[in-house]
């Protein structure tokens, strides 16, 4: 209903999924205290992120990782919303999963997703961007707290073909990080939509820390994290029209 009302949500097509935790203290009576794992689903349209859908589920029960909410919340999405409503899924590497990402395009939904270090794909991607034919260019350097910023340029390839679990085409970019002190750091992007350029796709990553920031204001200033003894199912229910609250107020905004 409230995409249907709001159709400024779905103007871009983008969406972003991460996941958090809260913890609901001990209670009278001996109650045990437990702590709830959410996967939120959110919108992104004109620089704000939406958290339009989520999925809760206790910690401990294995049913609590990121890609097992991460699918159901997509899954859910594509059966409320029309067809074409998510166009491109920003992700970070707790989601990773190839024959997911090979479907999602199959439906239409392109992904934008970190790798893992420990993967073929990063390892070959590093390679590819000491060759000697490796073009790298300047980008924005992250803004961190306390910290001095880096130099940072990105490398862009394509063809990428060694994530066997991945069926369709991809590309990607390596982010170089090269410090003041001379560390260097390095990150792997990669994409099913071969129409990016790497500034496209850099800022993609960007956007995507959205979800990240809106976590870090719920905690900080909604106390999602501060909530006090109760049932579980309280909580629960706290926490869901928190997220309905935050958004009908930067829709509202």
């Amino acid at each position: 209903h409230l995409v249907r009302q709001c159709p400024e949500l779905v103007e871009e097509g983008v969406a972003v999924l991460d996941a958090n935790t809260f913890t609901v203290p001990p209670g009278h009576r001996g109650r045990a205290g437990m702590q709830y794992k959410v996967c939120v689903l959110g919108l992104r349209s004109g620089g704000r992120l939406y958290p339009t859908l989520w999925h809760f589920t206790e910690r401990g029960l294995g049913e609590d990782g990121d890609l097992t909410q991460g699918k159901l919340l997509i899954a859910a999405a594509q059966k409320a919303w029309p067809k074409g409503t998510i166009k491109r899924l920003l992700v970070d590497r707790g989601f990773i999963d190839g024959g997911w990402i090979s479907d999602l395009k199959h439906d239409g939904i392109d992904t934008v997703i970190g790798l893992r270090e420990d993967m073929i794909l990063y390892e070959d991607m590093l390679g590819l961007a000491q060759l000697d034919d490796a073009v790298w260019t300047p980008a924005s350097p992250p803004k961190l707290r306390g910290k001095p910023r880096p130099e940072r340029s990105l490398c862009q390839l394509t063809d990428l073909e060694t994530w066997d679990a991945c069926t369709v085409p991809l590309q990607g970019i390596v982010i170089r990080d090269i410090y003041p002190d001379g560390e260097v750091r390095f990150q792997c992007l990669v994409t099913t939509d071969l129409t990016m350029t790497a500034a496209e796709i850099h800022q993609n990553c960007r956007d995507r820390w959205a979800i990240e920031e809106s976590f870090m204001d719920l905690t900080r200033y909604w106390n999602i994290e501060r909530f006090g003894s109760c049932r579980p199912n309280v909580a629960a229910a706290q926490y869901h029209f928190t997220l309905l609250a935050y958004t009908l107020l930067h829709l509202h905004l």
